[in-house]
């Protein structure tokens, strides 16, 4: 047995299958600031400007 705080996406899906019981369903940590750092806007690979996407679409 244990506790363990991760974000809602993560656990969310657990909770509803069963794999895990939210035991404080009162409580909540505060929200944090995501911050992405990158040198240049005008010449992103490919891969990072994806990776930017998915990060704004999931965590806005």
């Amino acid at each position: 047995m244990s506790i363990f705080s991760h974000f809602d996406y993560f656990a969310l899906p657990m909770i509803a299958q069963g794999e895990v019981n939210h035991v404080l369903p009162e409580w909540s940590s505060k929200a944090r600031t995501l911050s992405m750092l990158y040198r240049d806007r005008d010449h992103l690979p490919m891969r990072v400007r994806l990776f930017i996407e998915f990060v704004k679409l999931h965590f806005n």
